[in-house]
């Protein structure tokens, strides 16, 4: 059965549709709106994951009672993943080659992933300690440092090594950065002894050399 709707009607759904294998369809016949409704066969739609990150995968599968072949737009092929290009919330729809098949339709959620930051590189001394404070989540992400470092922790590294750390959000999607950390070795220093061994107090200053060169020299006496 078909009724008429006059064209000052300003908003309609261009699709309805309800598992109980009942669809409503809408086409315009000249400048007037047209509504269709038929009896129609559901198609079974399983979906691998309704909220990724991007980067991730999800994977829709539907199939045909009435042994149509199911394809999706939004250049998703139906049983196989699909890698979303951008985060957002995505509806994709479904259509069959069979005219006896309602249509379906999926939603999908996408997640940014956190932006972390490792700071900036460091260089110290050997024996000194280093502490490694990542930012870039809210209170609940967690970061995780390899190496056996703690984010906000000290530690005293033995040689030079760049350190990744990983930080999870709420949502589950991580991501990752990296800082260097450069250890100097401490200098190997001499003295040079003194060509007269005797000193006068009050007398005028007398030079002491030792290696290596440059640098600065302190010390008692």
């Amino acid at each position: 059965p078909h009724r008429r709707i006059k064209r000052h009607i300003h908003t309609l759904n261009t699709f309805f549709k309800q598992k109980t294998a009942y669809e409503i369809g809408v086409r315009l016949v000249g400048s007037e709106m047209c509504i269709r409704d038929r009896d129609c066969t559901p198609l079974t739609t399983t979906i691998s994951s309704s909220e990724i990150c991007l980067g991730d995968t999800f994977t829709l599968t539907s199939t045909s009672e009435t042994d149509g072949t199911v394809s999706w737009d939004g250049g998703v092929v139906n049983g196989e993943p699909f890698t979303p290009a951008s985060s957002g919330t995505f509806t994709y729809y479904t259509s069959s080659t069979s005219p006896d098949d309602c249509l379906d339709s999926a939603v999908i959620l996408v997640n940014d992933l956190p932006i972390i930051n490792a700071g900036i590189n460091q260089e110290i001394c050997e024996g000194e300690s280093v502490t490694v404070n990542a930012v870039g989540l809210d209170a609940d992400g967690i970061y995780e440092w390899d190496g056996g470092v703690e984010d906000g922790v000290a530690f005293v590294p033995a040689v030079s090594a760049t350190y990744t750390v990983s930080g999870t959000d709420e949502n589950g999607c991580s991501n990752s950065d990296e800082m260097e950390v450069i250890v100097h070795a401490l200098p190997d220093v001499t003295f040079t002894a003194l060509v007269d061994d005797i000193v006068c107090l009050d007398k005028e200053l007398v030079n002491l050399f030792g290696p290596p060169a440059g640098g600065s020299f302190s010390g008692t006496g």
